[in-house]
């Protein structure tokens, strides 16, 4: 994301997922779905828990992760730091296992620490940390930005400062290397197909599919698609919702593909230019509905600072009917 350097993420648990999601928007239209009244929250991730029914939203500047329900009733889930987090960005549930999933990284304002990065491992309904998985700087730095979660409980993760994607193996329970370094552009959101064979990665320069064996090819475009500069990146029926920030105009996506998912035929444009959105970064899809952070106010914190607090607004999170 241009804002921030290098920042832009079992049939049981899919039924869970479109049976239980929150009320929201009338159908086919873009509308607040609720706010949180932390105007210096900074946030940058959001994810949801189908069986509690509240969203997890990241913080970037308080280096923390916050709940709130659909009305907007919010809570500290991790008080800032807790844990040795550092600025935190994409997030997955597991709802099965009650696993949330959060990718953090050191920004300028950790001094001899910048650089270093982890991905927190929390019990949802405790809040309790099951274990850290951090990376330091003595190879050079590391920004670990989004994150996707299999249904054996594999999670891979983009780390956008060196090009590669990681794994956390289930099985190893520790750090991986999926894709080398340098593999892709500035790699930042990650969704994974409904068969669970291949990863989208959505880099600076366009999306890549990766599949679970290492073998990763760039996605075809049609009719001089531009597929790059995508945050926030969810696959829903045969499409990739994308949340296109680093281009302008801003715009949120639905990338149609082939068949064969390893094509993109059309893009239609969901929502461009609209007043309630400025600076989206990433969002969930809830049954039929796709929420996201619409104002993370990136432009206003430099170097883990805020430039200018008058100009802070309500964390606004919209709801788009796909």
């Amino acid at each position: 994301m241009k804002y921030l350097k290098h920042i832009w993420l079992f049939a049981g648990a899919i039924f869970i997922l479109l049976s239980t999601e929150p009320a929201a928007a009338q159908a086919g239209k873009l509308s607040t779905a609720f706010k949180i009244k932390e105007k210096d929250l900074i946030p940058e991730g959001i994810t949801y828990d189908p069986v509690k029914k509240i969203f997890y939203v990241s913080s970037i500047h308080k280096h923390k992760v916050v709940t709130s329900t659909i009305n907007g009733i919010s809570a500290d889930f991790t008080p800032s730091g807790t844990g040795g987090l550092y600025c935190t960005l994409g997030m997955k549930t597991d709802a099965l296992r009650r696993i949330l999933w959060v990718c953090s990284y050191a920004g300028p304002e950790f001094g001899s620490q910048k650089g270093f990065a982890a991905v927190f491992k929390y019990n949802m309904d405790s809040g309790r940390l099951i274990k850290k998985y951090m990376m330091d700087n003595k190879k050079g730095n590391h920004l670990f930005n989004d994150i996707a979660v299999t249904a054996d409980g594999d999670a891979f993760f983009t780390d956008t400062e060196t090009g590669a994607v990681f794994k956390i193996n289930h099985l190893s329970d520790r750090i991986e290397p999926f894709l080398r370094e340098g593999s892709l552009r500035q790699p930042n959101g990650i969704a994974l197909s409904p068969d669970g064979t291949r990863l989208f990665i959505a880099d600076s320069a366009g999306i890549s599919i990766a599949r679970l064996n290492g073998d990763i090819k760039r996605m075809k475009t049609e009719n001089k698609i531009f597929a790059g500069g995508i945050d926030g990146l969810y696959y829903y029926k045969g499409s990739l919702i994308g949340i296109q920030n680093d281009v302008e105009p801003i715009k949120i996506v639905r990338l149609k593909m082939n068949n064969e998912l390893d094509a993109i035929e059309n893009m239609e444009i969901l929502s461009v230019n609209n007043p309630l959105v400025s600076i989206p970064t990433t969002g969930v899809i809830a049954g039929n509905k796709f929420y996201f952070i619409a104002n993370s106010q990136l432009d206003l914190l430099k170097n883990g600072k805020i430039t200018d607090y008058s100009k802070l607004e309500d964390v606004s999170i919209l709801c788009l009917e796909l």
